[in-house]
Order: C-alpha cells, then sequence, then structure tokens
C-alpha cells in the first residue's frame, strides 16, 4: 500500500471517528452555547511553540498549535480552564472567563523542586526531604533494553550498584545499596504501587516515577524489609480528558563483544610439539603444525541472536473514574545458542471516585516469562558451562566426525562444547499475578483513611529432558530422563493507614501517619524424575511414557513452607515556615521466623533538615544561589533473610538414616535433626547515620547533592559453629554434607562513603541539553564474625580456599602469593649436575645444608616472595591480593535536543576492584589437556629444546613473560594462588546511544498522532577496561566470592531501531 494511501486512509478514519463522536455528544448532552477561542503560544524569548497540547480541562476537547504557535478551540462555558502543556516547559493553566484571545508564554522547566517524590507510605515534595532519596527518571529507563527494571537501574543513581549475575536473558542482577549491607544478602525491597513485588514482573514502561530511599532515616518506616535499601515505583495512572494509547516498539539484534585469543589449530600442535619435546618423546603427534585445521569454538556456540519488544499503553477518564491498561512482550534470544527469554506484562489501575470523599480503586498486574537454556548455576560452573568448554577444546577436533556424530578429542576430557548446546533440554515457566482493591476516605481536609488488601499467586513450572547419547565411554548417558517441577506460591498482605496534615498559624505545617498491616506467605514446591521414556519426540516427555517402574530414584520430592508477619508503624513530620524541617519514624514488626521470646522487632528514625537558602542574608548576600538545604538522619532498619523454622529443630526422615537393628536386610527408618535449634535467634539491626548537602545554582540549572554516609550492623544473622559432639548431617547416601551450625546473632559489618551527583540543564537557543553525573565511594570492612575468619570460593586446579572474610578486614578479600617475576639463567647454579636456584630465600637444615624455598624452581619459573622472611613459601606468606567489591561507581547521561532530533548518550563504570581470572589456569596449562592461550603460546618463557638426534627444534626466549611450559609441574606455578590470576576489574562502558528523531507534530496530528519519534541505538557499545577476559562486569551468586570469572556468560552488544507513538 502507498504512503499516500496509508495517509488517506488514516485521515478519514480520524474523520469519521470524530464524525462518530460528536454525534454521540450531541445526543448524549444537551446543547451549549459554543464559541471559539484562538491564541499562540510562544517562549519566553517570544518565539512561536508548534506542536503543544491546548485542551479543556476535564474533557476530552483539544488541539495543538500550528508552526506558528497559533491554536483555535471551542469552549463551551467561561468557568472552562485551559490546560497547555509542551515537553521541556512547565504546564500552565488559564480559566477561560470571557476571553477570546490569549497569548500564553510558556517557561522552560529547568528543576522542579516542588515535584513529589513518592517515599514510604506516601509523598513529600522534593525540596523538602530530609533522608536520602534518590529519583531516577523514568524515562531513563527504557532508554536501555532490558529484561527487568533491576538491570536498567545501573548507573542511574548515586550510592546504588547493579550487576546481572550472568549476561543470559532474564538473569537475575545483584543490587547493593551503599556496599554490602549483610552476609544474608543486599538485593533491597522492592515496593510496587504501596505492596511488595518482584522487579522481573513489572514492565518498564508503565513506570510513572522511581525513588530510591538509601538511608535508614528514610527506610525505617519498612522495619526488617528495609535493611538493604527499598526501591518504590509507581506505576503510571489514568487521566481525566481524552483516550490517549502510547506505542513502544523496538527490534533488535545482539552479539558478543569479545572473543578470548585462543590458540589456532597450528599454534596448538607447535605447543603441543615442545610439551612431547620437552617429554623426549621419540614420535611427536603434530609433526607438521602448520597443516593443522581450526575449528573455532566461539564462533560456533555464540550466535548473532535478535530481539524484539511490544508495548501498548492506554489511559484516559473523567473526573469521577480514570483508568491505565498496558500490555508489554519482549522476546530475547540469547547470544549463547539454545538460551532465550520470553517475557509477557499486563496491568490494569483503575481509580474511581464515588463521592467527593470516597474512592475506591484497583491495581492488577500478571506476568509470565519462560526461559529457555543454562540454568544460572550451571553457567557459574566451570563443570557445565559451554562457554569455558569453547575455550579449552581442542581446536584440531571437528565438531562432528565423518559420521555426523559429535567429535572428542583425544588427548583431554573437555566434553564437546557444541554437543553441550545441542544436548541442553532446559524450560523454566512462571506465571504470576497481583490484584490490589483499595478504599480511601477523606471525611474532612487533611485527614484520608486508606484500606487496601493485596494478594499474589503465581506458578512454576520447570522441565527437563535428557535423551540418550554415546559421546565416550565417560560421557555418555545410556538412558533418556525426563525431569518435571512445579512450584506454587501465595500470599496476602492488608493494610491499613491514617494520614493527617494541617498548617497553624500559616507557619507550622504538620503531618502525621499510623498504619497497621498483617500478611502471610505459603510457597510449595514437587519434583521428580522418570528414566526410559517409550521414545524421545516431544509427546513422549512426561512422566506416564516411562518405562521403568522400579528405580528407587525416581521417587517423588517436594517440600513446603510458610511465614507470617504484622506491623504497627508511624510517621510524623513538622516544618517551619518550609525552612526547619524535622521527620520521626517508627516501626514495630512480629514475624513468625523467630521465636515467641525475639519475635518483635523495633526500627525507630529520626531526620532533620535547615533550607538555609530561605533566610534573607543568604538570598541577598548569595543571589546566584537559589536552593541550598542542609540535612542529617538517623535510622535502624532490620533483616530477617533466613530461613523460616530456623528457631526450633526440624525432623528430617530420609532413607540415609536407615538402620538395621537385627543384621538383616530389614531396615528401620530413621529420624534426625536438620539444624540445631536457637531460641534466642533474633532480629539482626543496620543503624545508618547520613549527613547530606543539596545545592542549586542559576536557578537550579545546576544541582548538586553530596552524601556522607555510614553504617553498622548489630547483631548480623550467621550461621554458629556447632561442637563436633553435635553431629553432622547426612542428606544422601552418595555425597554426605551439611552440618548442624545453628544461626546466631553473633556478627556486623559496617560501610561509609561519600556519594556526589551533579545535574546541569540548560539551553542554548534552539539546542536544550542536559548532563547529569554520579560519583560513589564506599569502603566495607568485616566487624566482629563467628569464626573470625570465613573461608570461601574454589577453582579446579587451584590450591586452596580463593577468599577470605576476616574481622576489621574488606569482606571476599582475595588471598595468595605475590610473584616476582621470573627466574633467570643467572639466579641458577649447577649443583651436582642439576640446575638449582640459588638466588632465593632458604633456610639451614641440622646438617648445615641449604634448604631453598622453591627447591624444585627453574629459570623461567616464578619467584613466590617470601614475605615474612623466614626463608620459606608457606601459608604465612599469603597476603590480601585484591578485593572484588567496587569502591568507586560512577554513570554520566548526557541528553541532547535540536530541533526534531534528540541524542542520548549514557556512560556507567566502577573501579577499585579486582578479578580473579580462573580461566588462566585452563590457557596456561602445562600438559596440553586444554586450548593455551595464544598470548602464552607466542610469550612464555623457553630454553633450547632439541629433539633425540640433538637438532634444535625449538630457540631459547628468555625475554617471555609468563612461566616455562613444564609438564611436571614442578614449581606448581598456575596451581598455587598468585597474584598471577588477580586483574584490574575496573571499566568505563558506553552503556547506550541513542539518536532519535521526531517528527512535527503539526505533521502527524493530520492523521491523529500526536507524536512520532524513530530512534536508532546501541548497548554496551564501547568498554574501556584492562582486563583480559570476556567482560569485567562478571556476576556471582555467593556475597563472599565475588568477582570469580569461570568465562561468565559475557554481555551482549545490541543495536535497536525503535518507534515511539502516541495517539
Amino acid at each position: 500500500m502507498k504512503i499516500s494511501t496509508v495517509q488517506a486512509f488514516l485521515r478519514n478514519a480520524v474523520r469519521g471517528g470524530a464524525v462518530i463522536a460528536l454525534l454521540l455528544i450531541g445526543f448524549s448532552h444537551p446543547a451549549y452555547a459554543q464559541r471559539v477561542l484562538t491564541g499562540t503560544v510562544v517562549d519566553e524569548n517570544n518565539l512561536p511553540l508548534p506542536g503543544v497540547n491546548v485542551s479543556v480541562k476535564g474533557t476530552t476537547r483539544g488541539t495543538v498549535t500550528d508552526l506558528e504557535g497559533n491554536f483555535s478551540l471551542s469552549v463551551q462555558d467561561e468557568s472552562e480552564v485551559l490546560v497547555i502543556s509542551f515537553v521541556g516547559y512547565s504546564p500552565v493553566e488559564i480559566p477561560v472567563l470571557n476571553q477570546s484571545q490569549l497569548k500564553v508564554t510558556l517557561k522552560e522547566e529547568v528543576r522542579k523542586l516542588d515535584e513529589v517524590v513518592v517515599i514510604g507510605y506516601g509523598v513529600q515534595k522534593k525540596a523538602d526531604l530530609t533522608g536520602a532519596v534518590a529519583t531516577v527518571a523514568s524515562e531513563d529507563l527504557v532508554k536501555v533494553p532490558a529484561s527487568s527494571i533491576d538491570k536498567a537501574l545501573q548507573g542511574r543513581a548515586a550510592g546504588v550498584f547493579a550487576q546481572s549475575v550472568t549476561g543470559a536473558p532474564g538473569s537475575n542482577v545483584n543490587i547493593m545499596i551503599r556496599g554490602i549491607t549483610s552476609i544474608n544478602g543486599t538485593n533491597p525491597m522492592w515496593v510496587v504501587d504501596g505492596v511488595p513485588a518482584d522487579p522481573k514482573t513489572i514492565n518498564p514502561n508503565d513506570i510513572e516515577s522511581m525513588s530510591v530511599l538509601k538511608d535508614a532515616s528514610s527506610a525505617a518506616i519498612y522495619g526488617a524489609n528495609g535493611g538493604n535499601g527499598v526501591v518504590i515505583v509507581s506505576t503510571k495512572k489514568g487521566k481525566s480528558g481524552r483516550t490517549t494509547a502510547t506505542l513502544n516498539v523496538y527490534t533488535g539484534w545482539q552479539e558478543a563483544a569479545k572473543y578470548i585469543n585462543v590458540a589456532n589449530g597450528p599454534e596448538f600442535a607447535t605447543m603441543y610439539k615442545e610439551y612431547e619435546a620437552l617429554l623426549r618423546r621419540r614420535r611427536f603427534t603434530f609433526p607438521n603444525p602448520d597443516t593443522v585445521a581450526t575449528y573455532n569454538y566461539q564462533d560456533l556456540i555464540f550466535r548473532t541472536a535478535p530481539m524484539q519488544s511490544y508495548d501498548l499503553g492506554i489511559s484516559g477518564g473523567t473526573d469521577k473514574s480514570t483508568y491505565y491498561f498496558g500490555v508489554g512482550y519482549l522476546t530475547q534470544e540469547g547470544i549463547l545458542r539454545n538460551s532465550s527469554y520470553d517475557k509477557l506484562t499486563v496491568r490494569m489501575n483503575l481509580d474511581q471516585k464515588l463521592t467527593g470523599w470516597f474512592r475506591v480503586g484497583e491495581n492488577m498486574s500478571f506476568g509470565r516469562q519462560i526461559y529457555h537454556g543454562y540454568q544460572e548455576w550451571q553457567l557459574l560452573n566451570e563443570y557445565h558451562t559451554p562457554i569455558l568448554a569453547a575455550l579449552n577444546y581442542h581446536p584440531f577436533v571437528p565438531p562432528y566426525d565423518t559420521t555426523g556424530n559429535w567429535s572428542f578429542t583425544p588427548l583431554g576430557n573437555t566434553g564437546n562444547p557444541v554437543a553441550s548446546v545441542e544436548l541442553l533440554h532446559h524450560k523454566s515457566q512462571n506465571n504470576s499475578g497481583k490484584l490490589s482493591v483499595f478504599a480511601v476516605l477523606e471525611p474532612i481536609k487533611g485527614l484520608s483513611y486508606e484500606n487496601k488488601i493485596t494478594g499474589t499467586a503465581s506458578f512454576g513450572i520447570t522441565d527437563d529432558f535428557y535423551p540418550i547419547y554415546f559421546i565416550t565411554p565417560s560421557n555418555r548417558n545410556p538412558n533418556s530422563k525426563v525431569y518435571k517441577q512445579s512450584d506454587w506460591y501465595y500470599d496476602w498482605l492488608w493494610q491499613h493507614r491514617v494520614m493527617y496534615n494541617v498548617t497553624l498559624a500559616g507557619v507550622h505545617n504538620i503531618s502525621a501517619m499510623a498504619g497497621f498491616e498483617a500478611g502471610y506467605a505459603k510457597g510449595e514446591y514437587m519434583n521428580a524424575t522418570r528414566w526410559d521414556l517409550i521414545n524421545e519426540s516431544r509427546e513422549m516427555r512426561y512422566f506416564n511414557a516411562s518405562q521403568n517402574d522400579t528405580l528407587l530414584s525416581q521417587l517423588p520430592n517436594g517440600a513446603g513452607n510458610e511465614s507470617s508477619g504484622y506491623s504497627y508503624y508511624g510517621r510524623l513530620g513538622y516544618d517551619y515556615k518550609g525552612i526547619f524541617l524535622a521527620q520521626a519514624n517508627f516501626r514495630r514488626d512480629a514475624s513468625s521466623k523467630f521465636g515467641p521470646r525475639k519475635r518483635f522487632g523495633n526500627f525507630p528514625s529520626f531526620s532533620l533538615g535547615f533550607k538555609f537558602s530561605e533566610l534573607s542574608i543568604v538570598k541577598e548576600k548569595v543571589p546566584f544561589m537559589s536552593f541550598g538545604k542542609l540535612r542529617y538522619g538517623w535510622g535502624k532498619v532490620g533483616n530477617n533473610a533466613i530461613p523460616d523454622y530456623v528457631y526450633f529443630s526440624t525432623i528430617g526422615v530420609l532413607d540415609v538414616y536407615s538402620y538395621s537393628f537385627d543384621n538383616t536386610t530389614t531396615e528401620a527408618l530413621g529420624a534426625a535433626p536438620n539444624k540445631l535449634a536457637n531460641l534466642s535467634v533474633a532480629w539482626e539491626g543496620e543503624v545508618t547515620q547520613n549527613l547530606g548537602l543539596d545545592l542549586g545554582f542559576f536557578g537550579n540549572k545546576l544541582y548538586l547533592t553530596a552524601e556522607l554516609f555510614k553504617r553498622y550492623n548489630e547483631g548480623m544473622l550467621m550461621e554458629v559453629q556447632a561442637p563436633g559432639y553435635a553431629g553432622w548431617i547426612v542428606r544422601s547416601s552418595y555425597q554426605e554434607g551439611g552440618v548442624a551450625n545453628p544461626i546466631a546473632n553473633v556478627g556486623n559489618i559496617s560501610n561509609k562513603g561519600i556519594e556526589i551527583s551533579a545535574d546541569w540543564k540548560d539551553k542554548l537557543g534552539k539546542l536544550s541539553y542536559s548532563v547529569n553525573f554520579n560519583f560513589t565511594y564506599v569502603n566495607t570492612k568485616a566487624g566482629e564474625i563467628r569464626p573470625d575468619t570465613i573461608f570461601r570460593g574454589s577453582a579446579k586446579g587451584i590450591n586452596g580456599y580463593l577468599t577470605r572474610t576476616i574481622n576489621g578486614q574488606p569482606i571476599g578479600e582475595y588471598y595468595g602469593f605475590i610473584t616476582q617475576g621470573l627466574f633467570k639463567p643467572e639466579d641458577a647454579d649447577t649443583i651436582n649436575n642439576v640446575i638449582v636456584i640459588t638466588n632465593q630465600p632458604y633456610t639451614i637444615d641440622n646438617s648445615g645444608n641449604k634448604i631453598y624455598a622453591q627447591p624444585k624452581a627453574k629459570p623461567g619459573d616464578f619467584r613466590f616472595k617470601d614475605v615474612n622472611g623466614d626463608g620459606r613459601i608457606t601459608d604465612a606468606d599469603m597476603v590480601p591480593m585484591g578485593n572484588p567489591n567496587p569502591k568507586y561507581l560512577f554513570g554520566m547521561n548526557i541528553n541532547l535536543e535540536y530541533g526534531w532530533f534528540d541524542l542520548s548518550v549514557f556512560l556507567q563504570g566502577v573501579a577499585g576492584n579486582k578479578i580473579f581470572n580462573a580461566t588462566k589456569f585452563y590457557m596456561f596449562n602445562m600438559d596440553g589437556a586444554f586450548n593455551w592461550s595464544a598470548d602464552y603460546v607466542k610469550n612464555h618463557y623457553r630454553e633450547n629444546i632439541y629433539d633425540r638426534a640433538g637438532n634444535l627444534l625449538f630457540p631459547e626466549n628468555h625475554a617471555g613473560k609468563y612461566p616455562r611450559l613444564d609438564p611436571r609441574n614442578e614449581n606448581n606455578n598456575f596451581s598455587t594462588i598468585s597474584d598471577f590470576y588477580m586483574e584490574d576489574g575496573a571499566y568505563l562502558r558506553l552503556k547506550n546511544i541513542q539518536l532519535g528523531i521526531t517528527i512535527p507534530q503539526v505533521w502527524t496530528s493530520r492523521i491523529g498522532i500526536e507524536r512520532f519519534r524513530f530512534y536508532v541505538s546501541a548497548s554496551n557499545l564501547l568498554t574501556f577496561t584492562r582486563y583480559s577476559g570476556y567482560d569485567p562486569e562478571v556476576g556471582s551468586s555467593d556475597l563472599l566470592v565475588r568477582g570469580l570469572d569461570k568465562a561468565a556468560y559475557p554481555q551482549a552488544r545490541i543495536y535497536t531501531v525503535g518507534l515511539n507513538v502516541n495517539f
């Protein structure tokens, strides 16, 4: 269809709709005397503004200004009010009265300090905030293609660190607000429209506003749930007036931003020949390395992956009733083959004003998520992730043999990564719904009562299928299997809240709020596996297709848990002339997670503010300062992030507890406690102090915020070492593990830091621009913990635990040996025809002989530092090598608008952190069991190597920067934990760049379109880093072992094109 034909069709449709609407209005309303009101809208420089919305308040009548800023609109009554609004300008309302012609000047919207910010159980003017509250613009959240809003939060607010656990689509996100708050987790509480919610179920396009409560003075109103901070989201609501619709669509493609430089076929063959020559072998596996083929397994498992997103929002209403309906659908293939994510969200918000003092409403949401691919734990595990296998698999081996079957390498036991990807059949699906109904009474001015009840229900299904296959005798599956798990969960929350606001004598503003809420939650899961299916078709992947009815491992498994609690809370606020500000909060929580003696927790807070810019002397002496406020807050929040029932000992009845009392095959089934009980376990407390300064200059074009914070735990919940006589938990007859350690309030963590944010917004002629920058410094240390050192983390082939959390030291610090370069030939002597490194520390034994610290070292080996100077290399020489938690966070957002065009650039980064690159163990291996790093092949130390006939095969390379190839691994160069594995994790990332074109409204309005914008965008386009791995953004599922890279699923580079259309 031609464009002109489409335009004519739309124009006629709009006209036809308008005629029908006018006829309906004529039949349903009495006739009024109408007259035409004309006018012009200009800016502060008296320049006309085209495309400005002009509407009659409370009606569906409206128009837009033309290219000269002129408008014409029919009005019915002198009591009507015109609403004139335009993006980037402050809206105005003008009574019609008896006017027939208007000239309206719109002022540019620099910064609205009187804008309302959502806080805990209420709202407050931004200028009057006394706590540490950050706001994130909803339009910024949708610029970066993200599967959930927690990912979109990255780099947007000072003090907030967001990191995906993996780069897989739909991955979970770890969020830290002002550092690590507790070893029991750092993710904040998410509150959506006043009730707790899962951020994955929220469509970013449904968001109206987002606030982040960062200190206890603002978050204590949420008590035990606010220990890690609170993110408050308000979704879009309907507005009185005509029905409007917003359509947002984008399509894009993704790619791996970087490949690791591993050896190709000839390079591997050359290095393997060197390995065999060192072993003095008579024959070489690759006598002619240059003829060896190359198969790039990174190319074979990664792909260019598509993604698409569709969002539709419809809103409208009258003075009595408003509505908003939103639906969104995202489908995203992963850059790793056989991985994908699909998400459907639906939201409906209704508000009905029944009388002038009574209104009711509901907020309904539904979400469905479907994920295919590797589970999160598999992508973080070196024995399961195909990405590490793609680096390790030998490049000379084709993915398939000549018969089309999967190949296997003859030189090691690394599984074929292509086979791993193709054999994977995993699907998980979750459906969740939430419904809130509320009623609000406002019997007198300033007094309101709200009653809200919310229910949540979710149901999840996991499907795994394991086909029969044979690759090698050790890599096979002789039995087909199907595994299924079902999860269901429901909860309810009933909230009552009374609020009262009053002004006394015109200068004393008092606000009070009191509330009560109670809730209950229950969850359950069941799973089972069935073996030996009739066949492997999709139709047979069900339990009743199993032909095996005897295997006991097919018995189903399942469990459930439930919890409940209730709370009283309140807030009292006061300000004097808007200059002196004070606020106090208190919450008392009760939770079933704690025993009867420790069930309650009390969480108080207060904050003070002084708006010194309101003083006459400041206005007179510092005229360029438009706003200034000093504030201080103190508060205590809690944490109950522990399993249910820990205060009493639950009993496990398991087969492994069976025992025969008469020495026959008949066994009696036994039972044993799962965990030692602790009736005294109580709430974990977190105390925060915050000192803040807010400054605005030049009419608030420049706005600065600085925060100084300090936080520590009281009675952090930790497992306490149980005495040996308490016994051990045995969960499996094949793998015993776990101890009966009880949970107790014994630890603490402290952190302190600084936050700075700076915003500049201005206009130069037709160019409007803004720059936002945020910076955070945070330092976290463990206080008193039990035991005083927590060892955690491991990697294949590297001896010992990787991290230690020690009293008074940073959390999750990597400990190891310090390398001091390589031993050189001049460091060695020949003793009894044996080359011995003599230039190294040593001790003297009882016979007067020197015992060298590294007795088997040779030139080309690592020199490990004797830190304590005792002449030996022992565990006492292991020192801190670096911490994975960033000390510095920063983000910058630049927005430019000129005429039709807009450009946004978003930069995000971290610094002051280290990464433990565990993939090096494989790529720097000593025996060719895995592929080598191409850099290691070219730049390792080497002496002259001859064949058995005395011919020089490989010349010396004393300038090599890596240790020698040592088939016997005598010096344990790479199996020793050392700073060789530590790399700088700092990075600066061009997180998103977007260029948009908006067609002038005076053109699009002719076909009923209020706004039509086309854009192109790129995410993760550039990353500036010194890290050699795939991605410096290395996620983790363990708070005490962060920054451990085992070939993590990297963040994808994404290119998108999209449309934003408003009707």
